[in-house]
C-alpha cells in the first residue's frame, strides 16, 4: 500500500510534490538523516491516481505498483521531465494514460494495463512488458530495443516508426498493428501471432502483410529506389565466383571480375581461405540463390 505521508505531498499538487522530492535528495545528498528513512524511498503503490494531473512530477525511483493511473496526464515539462526510469509500475492501471516522450528505460510494468495508452515517442529500451495489455496503444516512434513484450498483447497497437530490434516478442499478440517504417532486426519472434499487420499509414492505401519482416522489406522496397536497382542488379547481374583463391590463382579472378564487369554483370567472389563452418554454409545458400549464375 502507497505511504500516506507521499500519496497527501503529491495531492498537493505537481510544483509541491516536485519541491519536496528535489530538498528530500538533496538532504540526502548532504548525508542529513531524515526523521522518516522511508522518505528516500517513495511508495506509491496501489495509489489511485486516475485522472490525476501529473505533468512535469519528478517520479523517478518510484514505486507505483498497482497503482492506478486511468486516464492519468504524465507529460513532460521544460526540463522537468515525467521520469519512470527503473520504476515499478508492475500490475498498474495506465490504460487511456497520455505518457508521451517521458523516459521509461528498465521500468518494470509487467502485467500492467496499458490499453489505448499513448506511448508516442518515449523511451521503452529494456522495459519488462510481460504480459502486458497494449492493445489499441499509440507506440509511434517508441525506443523498444530489449525490451521484453513476451506474452504481451499488441492487437490493435500503432508502432509505426518504432525501434524493436533486439526486442523479446516470443508469444506476443501483433495482430492489426500498423508497422509502418519499424526496424526489428534480430527480434525474437518465437510462436509470435503475427497478421494483418497494416503497412501503410492511415491516409494512404491500406497494405497488409503477416509477418514484420516483410513490412520492413516491403517498406525499404518501395521508399528507396536504390535498393531496387541494387536487388535488380544481384538477380539479372551478379555472378557468385566462390573458390580457395591462392596467390597464384588471385590474378585470374581479378581477370575473370574484369571480363563480367566489361560485359554488364556484376561479380560477388567469396575466397573460401577458412574451413567451412555451418554459418559459412548457410551464407552459401542465401547467396547462391540470388544472383544470375
Amino acid at each position: 500500500m502507497a505511504n500516506q505521508q507521499h500519496l497527501n505531498v503529491l495531492r498537493q499538487g505537481v510544483a509541491t510534490w516536485n519541491r519536496w522530492r528535489e530538498e528530500t535528495f538533496e538532504q540526502w545528498q548532504r548525508g542529513v538523516q531524515l526523521e522518516d528513512p522511508a522518505e528516500t524511498l517513495i511508495d506509491l503503490s496501489g495509489a489511485d491516481l486516475s485522472g490525476a494531473n501529473l505533468r512535469g512530477a519528478l517520479l523517478y525511483d518510484v514505486d507505483l505498483s498497482g497503482a492506478n493511473l486511468h486516464g492519468a496526464d504524465l507529460r513532460q515539462v521544460n526540463c522537468h521531465s515525467t521520469n519512470f526510469c527503473e520504476a515499478d509500475l508492475s500490475a498498474a492501471n495506465l490504460s487511456q494514460a497520455y505518457l508521451p516522450g517521458i523516459n521509461l528505460f528498465g521500468a518494470k510494468l509487467n502485467g500492467a494495463n496499458l490499453s489505448e495508452a499513448d506511448l508516442n515517442w518515449t523511451i521503452l529500451k529494456k522495459v519488462d512488458f510481460r504480459g502486458v495489455d497494449l492493445t489499441g496503444a499509440k507506440l509511434i516512434g517508441t525506443d523498444l530495443r530489449y525490451a521484453d513484450l513476451s506474452q504481451a498483447n499488441l492487437s490493435g497497437a500503432d508502432l509505426s516508426f518504432s525501434y524493436i530490434s533486439r526486442a523479446n516478442l516470443s508469444g506476443a499478440c501483433l495482430t492489426g498493428c500498423r508497422v509502418h517504417a519499424i526496424s526489428c532486426y534480430d527480434t525474437q519472434l518465437e510462436k509470435t501471432i503475427q497478421s494483418d499487420l497494416i503497412l501503410s499509414l492511415p491516409w494512404e492505401v491500406t497494405i497488409t502483410v503477416d509477418t514484420l519482416g516483410l513490412a520492413q522489406f516491403i517498406f525499404l522496397l518501395l521508399n528507396n529506389p536504390g535498393l531496387r536497382d541494387m536487388i535488380d542488379g544481384i538477380t539479372s547481374k551478379a555472378v557468385l565466383i566462390i573458390g580457395y583463391f591462392a596467390a597464384e590463382r588471385k590474378m585470374v579472378v581479378e581477370v575473370l571480375c574484369g571480363v563480367l564487369r566489361n560485359r554488364n554483370y556484376v561479380p560477388i567472389t567469396i575466397n573460401v581461405d577458412k574451413p567451412a563452418d555451418q554459418d559459412t554454409m548457410n551464407m552459401f545458400s542465401i547467396l547462391a540463390a540470388l544472383p544470375n549464375f
